[in-house]
């Protein structure tokens, strides 16, 4: 590159005066006189030195590193312009500054994120929170949402052969189909974040979905007649009334039922012949495995709403106006876990151990993680009941407080006495599923 200059422009610079050096440092540099350089000075000194604008560099004409450190001299437009000496304004700093600037930019946009999602994820808790008049309310008390309810029952094929001793022949029979829905009565919001409500079941009995009716004619045991002889079977006295009202009243052990009076309710002659010498404590006037269920208010349950606290959220405070239930021999079998299957508060993990309180069980049943599902494109965890569940012994400490005066049950069921007014009933998964094996040989 060829520079031209003329001699009235000419910087006055200071020349360096070798006799002023010591030799002391490196870079020593005198500057006491102040006279124009001439044409041939500069000439030679533009030949000799590189002259940089505004140019990026790591070394200076040694090869030592001088970043932002070497000198540059600048030719100005005005006459007897000082020479300074400065360090070089290289244009590096520009991506330092850029980078810096991108820096905090991310910085910033991570901040802004992060408000965002914390913000819109406490906007989405505080909406799944029930409210008095909220949509969610409006939902919780009349859900749109229809769930199936399938029964099967058992038919007793050999009653003759049953009553001579041999062990029983069923048949299954179902599934007996039945909409379900459950509206909420009596709501009441508490100041404490809590709602007390009361659940009114409606079952409809959907006979296109159902292979049989509720017309079809099932032989069974009647139940009310063999848990009054299971209640008297250790006092002589009552045993032998029983035996003689067997006799007058015809009493039978095994009698043929509608599947709709099986279920719903039917005139039991024992429970009526009983109401009349004592006090029954079984509260129905007709008996049925799901008696006082349908289109009837259920005991009242209180529960939290998520106000000021979600992970509380539809946990259950009370039902039927306990804290503590009073049917099992231990304290922790008789404290009311988690919800009444209703919904869960969110954030949940494969982790978790989830309970959901079943009134007609008398207890809090406990689900466990098994698998991840996707319906329809939702990805959602399934939680089953535990295989341990109804297992009773030394190891599985837990589950002693479910056994009665008269030891536990067989590992499968639950002894359901305490809880359906002294009644030998008990309860277990279908076809007694995760069961004690003997349990398979009692029936057919």
């Amino acid at each position: 590159m060829e520079y031209k200059y003329s001699p009235s422009e000419f910087p006055k610079y200071h020349k360096r005066r070798d006799d002023d050096y010591d030799g002391d440092d490196e870079e020593h540099e005198t500057l006491e006189e102040e006279t124009p350089m001439t044409e041939e000075e500069l000439e030679a000194y533009v030949k000799t030195k590189t002259v940089k604008c505004c140019l990026c560099s790591n070394e200076d004409s040694d090869g030592a590193d001088t970043r932002g450190d070497e000198k540059h001299m600048l030719v100005g437009q005005k006459k007897n312009k000082r020479i300074m000496r400065r360090k070089s304004q290289c244009c590096c700093c520009r991506w330092q500054c850029l980078l810096t600037m991108f820096l905090i930019s991310a910085f910033a946009l991570m901040a802004v994120l992060a408000w965002w999602d914390s913000t819109l994820h406490g906007a989405l808790l505080k909406s799944v929170v029930m409210k008095e008049g909220s949509p969610k309310d409006h939902m919780w008390r009349s859900s749109s949402i229809d769930a199936f309810y399938k029964v099967w029952v058992f038919n007793l094929t050999n009653p003759q052969e049953f009553m001579a001793g041999d062990r029983p022949r069923v048949y299954e029979l179902g599934p007996y189909v039945y909409k379900y829905r459950e509206t909420k009565h009596n709501v009441r919001y508490n100041i404490d974040g809590t709602v007390l409500y009361q659940g009114k079941p409606i079952y409809q009995f959907q006979p296109h979905l159902s292979p049989g009716r509720e017309e079809d004619v099932v032989t069974t045991v009647n139940i009310p007649f063999v848990n009054a002889a299971e209640m008297v079977k250790n006092e002589e006295v009552v045993k032998t009334v029983m035996k003689v009202m067997k006799k007058v009243h015809s009493f039978d052990t095994v009698r043929s039922l509608t599947v709709g009076e099986l279920l719903w309710g039917h005139r039991s002659r024992v429970l009526d012949w009983a109401r009349t010498l004592q006090d029954v404590p079984y509260p129905h006037q007709l008996f049925g495995l799901l008696m006082g269920l349908n289109d009837t208010l259920q005991p009242p349950y209180v529960i939290h709403t998520g106000l000021n606290d979600v992970s509380r959220m539809n946990q259950i405070v009370a039902w039927n106006k306990r804290q503590l239930l009073e049917f099992w021999s231990g304290t922790e079998c008789n404290v009311i876990r988690g919800t009444d299957g209703n919904g869960f508060a969110p954030g949940l993990s494969k982790e978790d151990k989830l309970f959901i309180f079943n009134g007609q069980l008398c207890r809090s049943l406990p689900l466990v993680y098994n698998s991840t599902v996707t319906r329809q494109g939702l990805e959602s965890y399934k939680f089953v009941p535990p295989s341990d569940i109804f297992t009773y012994g030394p190891d599985y400490p837990d589950n002693q407080c479910y056994c009665g005066t008269e030891g536990c049950p067989a590992r499968g069921l639950v002894d359901m006495k305490p809880c359906y007014f002294g009644a030998s009933v008990a309860f277990s998964f279908p076809h007694f599923y995760d069961g004690d094996p003997k349990l398979r040989h009692l029936v057919r």
